[in-house]
């Protein structure tokens, strides 16, 4: 447990700037960790100790040997960690038994050439229409940020029926949304940012080369160096064979960097089957140009007619283009996206479009253009009757009490929705006859309307418009690094505490640290003759200024006033 002590140490003396390249390369989420102890302990955990093992070189893990040459004295100072050497021989071990059971596997096959670029140009469609999909969502519905960095179980099964893909697979996509900067996360949610709005003005192969770029951000640019220059003398080598050739533990765990690697390269068609597809030499040489280029003959071909059926279903036959897609996605919800795709127009969909500034004869016209034939009779009707319900029920911010309030035309719908049993839950309250008023937030009351098919629209003090588009008008990279930042300057201003207030504070931290590992702690101690005595001590708690701990050898428990502690370590 001193480990913990002397790496705290080590990042102390780290720059911010190094810092926070560490935390990035270590994958750590530093949110909920308090200080430089916290950080130590993180590091120290043998699943991130395996994460930052399974990036080394062998070149690298062969200088690790020789610590004491090592030019980073943290480095320096993991490779001499005990922790750190019990992980590693566990890795060499799992990796051992590894290699036996590949031996006693058929290696994956190689697609022929057509095969492989087909499939790959399909699987490059679909991810980049998955991440669409979870952009136009966003756009229309609240969900929920769980856990550090997770999406309710049931918002993936409702996205996993619309794309036709598992929870897990869902999952990813949010993961690889948020790794491009597409979706950031504000508070408890996930909302849209300027990079969003980037993507959906973005031609196919534009926004497959933004999840190029994210996946080369991935690899790190040593790992893009080796692929640009030994890819084209491994031809017809897999690429997760050829990773393990560079870093003897790339496959250790299905969380670990490099299997997401190989699982992100497969699902933007870079690979097929585990293979290289050609425009592969492209990005690694970062020439985004060539590649779009090469991988644009096997994208799926752009059509320019849709199907408006009487059932208010709309059948796509095959991708619309760019602006055909935007201009229909404003007033549709999806119900089953693929290379042919399924959408419904509603009464909720309609008024989105209708809040967002686009008007009934916008709608009518999009339609009559990409049909290539009149209106049915049922979907006119829906438009004709959506504009007269439109803007009925009002949300807005209430400036004085603090909430929503929710205004309405009529006062009988006032009086329904008042006595609504799934709105119980935002416990509203009759201002007058027509006015209701609720502690939420606006966003959430105007989300929670609209889940229950009520046509409710957000409105400012004014009582004008607010378009639900919420993109934001700043950087999401920014927002992330003034995140980090945070973080850093958290643990400097815990670490500036313990210095002003002395030792007892910094003691107090080692006895936690202690209780929280089950930890025993040698403690030098200076009793009331002024004789120094030194005790071997388990800790059983701390409060009001003194450790109460057992101590084995003398088969009793002691209570020492912190005061008195001259010095005590983890043993």
């Amino acid at each position: 447990m001193s480990e913990v002590l002397e790496l705290a140490q080590q990042l102390r003396l780290l720059s911010d700037e190094e810092l926070a390249g560490l935390v990035r390369q270590r994958l750590i989420n530093p949110t909920h960790l308090k200080d430089f102890f916290d950080l130590a302990e993180s590091l120290l955990q043998p699943k991130n100790l395996q994460t930052w093992i399974a990036g080394l070189t062998a070149k690298e893990l062969g200088q690790l040997s020789e610590p004491a040459g090592h030019k980073d004295p943290l480095m320096a100072f993991l490779a001499q960690s005990e922790t750190f050497a019990s992980t590693l021989g566990e890795m060499r071990r799992a990796s051992a038994k590894q290699a036996a059971k590949t031996s006693a596997t058929h290696p994956a096959e190689q697609l022929d050439a057509n095969s492989s670029a087909r499939d790959g140009g399909i699987r490059a469609f679909e991810t980049c229409q998955s991440i669409t999909e979870v952009v136009y969502d966003l756009e229309q519905r609240r969900i929920k940020l769980i856990g550090k960095s997770g999406v309710p179980i049931g918002e993936l099964k409702r996205l996993g029926l619309h794309l036709g893909k598992s929870v897990d697979e869902v999952r990813e996509t949010f993961e690889v949304a948020a790794a491009a900067e597409l979706i950031s996360q504000d508070g408890e949610r996930w909302i849209l940012n300027s990079q969003s709005a980037l993507w959906l003005s973005s031609k196919l192969g534009s926004r497959w080369a933004i999840l190029c770029d994210t996946w080369l951000a991935m690899v790190g640019e040593s790992t893009r160096a080796e692929l640009a220059s030994q890819w084209a003398l491994s031809e017809g080598q897999s690429i997760s064979s050829f990773l393990a050739e560079i870093y003897p533990f790339a496959d250790q765990g299905a969380d670990s960097r490099f299997a997401k690697i190989e699982r992100f390269a497969e699902n933007i068609g870079l690979t097929s089957n585990g293979f290289a597809n050609p425009w592969m030499a492209h990005v690694v040489n970062r020439d985004s140009a060539l590649a779009q280029a090469a991988i644009q003959q096997h994208l799926p071909s752009e059509q320019e007619r849709i199907i408006v059926q009487g059932d208010l279903s709309i059948i796509s036959p095959g991708p619309l283009s760019n602006s055909d897609e935007r201009e229909l996605r404003a007033f549709v919800e999806t119900e089953q996206a693929g290379l042919a795709s399924r959408y419904r127009i509603s009464a909720l969909s309609i008024s989105q479009a209708l809040e967002s500034g686009v008007s009934a004869t916008d709608i009518k016209n999009t339609l009559t253009r990409l049909s290539s034939n009149p209106l049915p009779q049922p979907v006119d009707y829906l438009i004709t009757d959506t504009v007269k319900r439109f803007g009925r029920i009002r949300v807005s911010v209430d400036l004085g009490r603090g909430g929503a309030i929710v205004a309405f035309d009529d006062s009988h719908l006032c009086t329904q929705l008042l006595n609504e049993s799934s709105l119980k839950p935002f416990g509203f309250r009759g201002i007058d006859a027509n006015v209701l008023h609720s502690k939420y937030d606006a966003d959430v009351v105007y989300f929670g309307l609209r889940e229950i098919g009520q046509l409710a629209v957000r409105v400012d003090s004014e009582g004008k418009l607010v378009s639900p588009l919420k993109f934001g008008s700043h950087s999401v990279a920014q927002h992330r690094l003034d995140g980090l930042n945070d973080s850093i300057a958290r643990f400097r201003a815990a670490d500036a505490r313990v210095a002003h207030s002395g030792d007892d504070e910094a003691m107090l931290r080692q006895i936690q640290l202690a209780l929280k590992n089950k930890a025993n702690l040698r403690v030098a101690y200076l009793g009331k003759d002024g004789t120094e005595h030194e005790f071997l001590l388990e800790p059983v708690g701390v409060a009001n200024g003194r450790l109460r701990a057992r101590d084995r050898k003398a088969d009793l428990e002691r209570t020492l006033p912190l005061a008195n502690i001259i010095r005590l370590e983890l043993a």
